[in-house]
């Protein structure tokens, strides 16, 4: 595009709301991947604190299946 915007400005519901006040320090190390599961694993915690635990109401919330919270 002729105006690129960082992920945390397209996708605010991907990044924690810290993530997206700071530019994250990267590390040689960190990989899209290890970056992409870091952000799954939070917007899964948020949106399980979200419904107090209720790990069906978080599965349906996210759109996957319970099971695959597990």
């Amino acid at each position: 595009p002729d105006n690129p915007q960082p992920l945390h400005t397209l996708f605010p519901e991907l990044f924690p709301a810290e993530a997206r006040q700071q530019p994250a320090a990267h590390t040689p190390t960190e990989n899209l991947h290890s970056v992409g599961k870091a952000a799954e694993v939070s917007l899964i915690r948020e949106t399980l604190d979200a419904n107090n635990g209720d790990m069906n109401k978080t599965a349906k919330a996210l759109g996957i299946s319970r099971s695959t919270l597990w």
